[in-house]
């Protein structure tokens, strides 16, 4: 259980209030790897910086809105699993 609230996870939502809500919850929840975002590019720039183009080597997570100005969340998760498999995104 300890592995499992150690995982990342991304949040990204263009509602600051609901990006706090969700971070907040998931801290009480007791996990503890939490970022958040606020749009669809500032993710791709983190994960661009993080992974350089390789699969993650531990299970990330991503919580993405789906309407977001600019890109969407589905053109994102499009993204996302053309790029990186092995990220699980809801």
């Amino acid at each position: 259980m300890e592995k499992l609230l150690e995982t990342p996870i991304y949040i990204t939502d263009d509602d600051s209030e609901i990006r706090s809500l969700i971070h907040h919850t998931l801290e009480i929840k007791g996990f503890k790897n939490i970022q958040t975002f606020s749009s669809g590019q500032e993710l791709l720039s983190k994960l661009d910086e993080t992974l350089n183009g390789t699969e993650p080597s531990q299970e990330l997570l991503i919580i993405l809105d789906v309407v977001m100005p600019g890109d969407n969340g589905f053109d994102i998760c499009r993204y996302i699993k053309t790029r990186w498999r092995g990220i699980s995104v809801i």
